[in-house]
């Protein structure tokens, strides 16, 4: 029956018309075969991915110290602090009493930010005696 739900020529098959009365006959070998019920509902495709929002990171604290406990007993008075306060300014610092700076983190993160190492290391002459090795600088350090 022409025209039906019987008919599968119709089924796979539309035809374009306007211009001028023609029309124009589309196969189902020229389109892919979709139910109306699947046109409809085919979400368009995606053309961008939404971003999660920026996340914005700023140091409140020292590490493993809470704000409550952050006073200025944090880092106390030493003979290494002392050798600092009373550095000559237009030489790099060093001082022996670096060892003293070590009651905290933040304190020995301080005490090697102050003290003026070098980032190469100089040629060391070694010296053995017994079990012992010593290392001499070649040049003042």
């Amino acid at each position: 029956i022409k025209g039906s739900a019987l008919d599968t020529e119709s089924e796979n098959s539309f035809a374009l018309s306007g211009f001028g009365g023609h029309s124009i006959q589309k196969s189902s070998e020229m389109m892919p075969r979709m139910s109306m019920m699947s046109r409809k509902s085919a979400a368009p495709p995606a053309f961008y991915k939404p971003i999660e929002k920026t996340k914005e990171y700023a140091e409140v604290n020292y590490y493993k110290v809470l704000n409550s406990t952050s006073t200025s007993d944090l880092v106390q008075y030493n003979a290494f602090w002392n050798d600092y306060a009373s550095r000559e300014h237009s030489l790099p610092f060093a001082s022996g009493n670096f060892i003293y700076a070590t009651s905290s983190f933040t304190e020995i993160m301080f005490a090697l930010a102050v003290l003026d190492l070098p980032f190469s290391s100089p040629d060391y002459k070694p010296s053995y005696l017994n079990f012992s090795m010593t290392l001499k600088p070649t040049h003042p350090i």
